[in-house]
């Protein structure tokens, strides 16, 4: 039976069983430990095919929820565990029909049987990636380079199929401190990640909160994540140990919109490299989004305009969407927005105001593609600075529209590959990395992921041109060295 029911699909496509007739159905989820990591898994088709979710299914009628979870944990991942006390419960609404979700802590046997799945078995358990004869392909699937790049290697299948092509099952970086992915003897891709790890991964709506539960005690990003040996020294700097300049520079930020908004501010987020990390004080913009109840009258774009005139660039570019409740729901892609700045808008609003056509600010709608990106990162790992967190104010993207923003921007950057080639090659690796691991990483973060995935002979253009994004002096050559990355407009 696929994880959580039928298509791999928690809480839709169910033709049967509990959840008829408007009820919410039932279904349960294993948060499985092993030391300072958590397995979970990764769907294969439906509305939400790509996503990632704890382990697990829908209940069988007359069947309890602790028997429920080990017989789906056993059936699609070969794991015997012993089902202990409730970690959460989620009520969540699909558009297809509500569900209740019942998280337990799952323990492992501490000793494995023989023979046991290997990504049930104890650390240092590789069989996934060695126990196959050189050059064949793992579990009977095709020859590996069947699959098209471009394409999660398990999207578009139900979970119970016989899997058409295979990811190639190496170390990745986020498994570097545990077992790499496997297939479950059902066809179930999973893996074990550190818990500080999750954030890197875009998880099914219903999962959200057992994920920030599991987060509380500690960061979404561990300072492993980018070491030293990829290259440059240091990985840039992230919100709470950013340099005094720009904290104060985003205080004063928060301060006149706060000022200037009142009743209408729901909330500010930081996104982009001050919140994923490898900001570059150098050349690294703020980038920001706004919340607001209802669209600003023109007289009060004037006067954040003009603030941000002021703001921008002292010490570093701002770049920030000011967008309404309203537009986000139900979700539109492109998005609208209210009101954007950027260093690039800094001529034109310049003119504007001095010719008096500021006054028509509000006589057009105008939308933006970044934004399904931008939103994306906020909710997974933005910083909130005022108002409610994040995945409280702002919608789930769909993943489709987050791809589509995402190579979106590589192409807007490959026309520009000239003036910036590190920009455009970083923004392949991030691209790369979300379409076959489903992973949201900042630049730096993609091209670390990069120097192990991708073939030896491409290793030292990513190495070059993350050491020039982090301002290595060892390496200054290169247009993109020197040239500031709000000249892009993207982040």
């Amino acid at each position: 039976m696929p994880a959580h029911g039928e298509q791999g699909n928690r809480g839709v496509g169910y033709g049967h069983g509990v959840g008829r007739d408007g009820y919410p159905l039932i279904v349960t989820a294993g948060v499985v430990r092993r030391g300072d990591t958590v397995l979970i898994a990764r769907r294969a088709s439906g509305p939400l095919a790509g996503q990632w979710e704890f382990p697990g299914g829908k209940l069988e009628p007359g069947e309890s929820p602790e028997t429920c979870l080990a017989r789906e944990l056993r059936e699609e991942l070969g794991l015997e565990v012993q089902v202990e006390e409730v970690l959460a419960v989620v009520y969540h609404e699909y558009p297809e029909r509500p569900v209740l979700l019942l998280a337990y802590l799952c323990r492992l046997p501490d000793s494995p049987p023989t023979g046991t799945w290997p990504i049930g078995g104890p650390r240092g358990d590789r069989r996934a990636e060695g126990s196959q004869p050189e050059g064949t392909p793992p579990h009977g699937g095709r020859a590996e380079g069947s699959q098209p790049e471009d394409r999660p290697p398990d999207a578009g299948r139900a979970r119970g199929s016989r899997p058409e092509g295979r990811p190639r099952e190496g170390r990745r970086p986020e498994d570097r401190r545990g077992d790499g992915g496997a297939w479950g003897p059902a066809g179930t891709w999973a893996r074990w990640v550190e818990i500080t790890d999750l954030g890197r991964y875009a998880f099914a709506p219903a999962d959200l909160p057992i994920v920030e539960k599991l987060q509380r005690t500690g960061p979404n990003i561990p300072a492993s994540l980018l070491p030293d040996a990829a290259g440059g020294e240091g990985s840039g700097y992230r919100w709470p140990d950013v340099p005094a300049a720009v904290r104060n520079q985003v205080v004063r930020f928060v301060d006149a919109i706060s000022g200037i908004l009142t009743g209408n501010l729901l909330g500010i987020y930081l996104h982009g490299s001050l919140a994923l990390g490898g900001f570059n004080p150098e050349r690294s913009d703020i980038d920001l989004l706004v919340l607001m109840r209802e669209g600003m009258a023109v007289e009060t774009k004037r006067r954040i305009v003009e603030s941000l005139l002021g703001l921008s660039g002292c010490p570093r570019p701002i770049e920030v969407s000011f967008l309404r409740e309203a537009d986000l729901t139900p979700w539109k892609h492109p998005t609208p927005y209210d009101l954007h700045f950027s260093e690039a808008w800094r001529s034109r609003y310049m003119d504007e105001l001095e010719s008096g056509t500021w006054v028509h600010w509000n006589d057009t709608t105008c939308n933006d593609a970044d934004l399904a990106a931008h939103i994306t990162v906020t909710r997974d790992r933005g910083v909130c600075l005022a108002g409610k967190p994040a995945r409280e104010s702002l919608p789930p993207v769909p993943w489709h529209d987050y791809l589509e923003s995402i190579v979106g921007d590589l192409t807007w950057a490959a026309g520009r590959a000239e003036g910036d080639p590190t920009y455009l090659l970083l923004n392949a690796c991030r691209v790369l990395a979300a379409a076959r691991e489903g992973l949201i990483l900042s630049k730096p973060e993609a091209a670390v992921w990069a120097l192990e995935e991708l073939p030896e002979a491409l290793r030292p253009a990513v190495r070059r041109a993350l050491r020039q994004y982090r301002g290595d002096p060892s390496d200054p050559t290169g247009p993109a060295a020197a040239q500031p990355e709000g000249t892009a407009g993207h982040e």
